[in-house]
């Protein structure tokens, strides 16, 4: 999805995410990857600005923990 420029919605648990300072289940849009540097760019609708990189383990840890759950939204 991300190749063909549409974001995904993930859901994630912030408890593997570095920024985070709590534990919760959270949406973030991913809007991009990285593969020189294994970075997933993804805005948070709880931090003020974005995109924000992490890395790519710790974001698929913080997915894992929702079962990798997903969605994307696309126009007709």
């Amino acid at each position: 999805m991300l190749a063909q420029r549409i974001p995904v919605i993930t859901l994630v648990s912030t408890a593997e995410l570095s920024y985070w300072e709590r534990t919760t289940f959270h949406a973030v849009v991913v809007v991009g990857f990285e593969a020189t540097t294994k970075e997933v760019w993804l805005h948070d609708p709880d931090q003020v600005s974005g995109p924000i990189a992490v890395s790519r383990g710790e974001f698929e840890l913080a997915w894992l923990e929702m079962s990798y759950l997903c969605a994307t939204i696309q126009k007709r």
